[in-house]
């Protein structure tokens, strides 16, 4: 399960780099680039107790989609992603 986990927050890792490099690329355009960031939810791969209900997730995820948000954060998830590293986001 630990090198599940683990892959899990790579894999999330890189998608946001990804998302951050499209969203600069793409600045000067009019095309939009939405991330969503989701913290650990409950779902069949993870039945953790302590990880976020898929329901609340969904339902969170879709009031933040009618915004104009460039990152969709339910609250879970913003303890991570107000955390980041040296020089993130700096474009």
């Amino acid at each position: 399960m630990e090198l599940f986990s683990c892959f899990c927050i790579t894999t999330k890792a890189a998608l946001h780099s990804y998302t951050l490099s499209q969203r600069y690329m793409l600045k000067d355009t009019s095309v939009k680039i939405l991330e969503i960031a989701p913290p650990g939810v409950q779902t069949y791969f993870n039945n953790d107790p302590s990880s976020m209900l898929l329901a609340s997730f969904i339902d969170e995820t879709m009031k933040v989609l009618g915004t104009d948000a460039d990152e969709v954060l339910v609250e879970e998830a913003k303890v991570f992603r107000n955390n980041p590293g040296p020089n993130e986001g700096i474009l």
